[in-house]
């Protein structure tokens, strides 16, 4: 906090806004907005925090090999001691240099894929083959549901996982295409 800082050093809002300006370009520091503040942290300390962030998610993909992703707050529910928005600013870092995704509100990290086991492997499988020899003129996902004979939220899952695979197209909520056709 600069308030903080201007009352231990007794410079003035100036220099003290040049100082941190110098460490910030330097890359000493880091800047990142939490809301309406900006909160300062050193390189070391923001990359070991990101890090530490990193683990928890994997941690949690590893526990939940099913899931396409966590919410911010069970993610931050397995946060021990750092402050919401100290919380909030790291996530934003992760989610903007693409070391997480988001999959419709629900959190992981880049390189995450769901393990589908058995007959969700084979379903997951001939989704790719009826996407493929679709080629424009795929199947709506209603049309999917009838198909395979599979509730629509599984269905829907599947999908979204092989769109964040860069397998399917998005066009629009009930309508993909296979990337083979980009």
């Amino acid at each position: 906090d600069q308030t903080l800082i201007k009352r231990k050093t007794g410079l003035n809002n100036e220099i003290l806004r040049k100082i941190i300006e110098g460490l910030i370009k330097s890359g000493v520091l880091i800047e990142v907005e939490a809301g309406k503040k900006k909160l300062l942290y050193t390189s070391e300390t923001f990359e070991k925090l990101s890090g530490q962030l990193i683990e928890i998610i994997y941690s949690l993909q590893n526990e939940n090999k099913l899931a396409p992703g966590f919410s911010k707050e069970e993610i931050y529910s397995k946060v021990k001691t750092l402050p919401l928005n100290s919380f909030e600013a790291i996530f934003s870092n992760l989610l903007n240099k693409k070391k997480i995704r988001d999959n419709s509100g629900k959190y992981c990290t880049i390189d995450h894929k769901i393990a589908y086991l058995g007959e969700n492997d084979l379903i997951k499988i001939r989704l790719e083959k009826i996407f493929r020899e679709a080629s424009f003129t795929p199947p709506f996902i209603p049309e999917l549901v009838t198909t395979l004979t599979k509730d629509e939220k599984f269905i829907r899952t599947i999908i979204s996982d092989m769109k964040n695979e860069a397998l399917l197209i998005e066009i629009d909520k009930d309508f993909f295409l296979h990337s083979c056709f980009k």
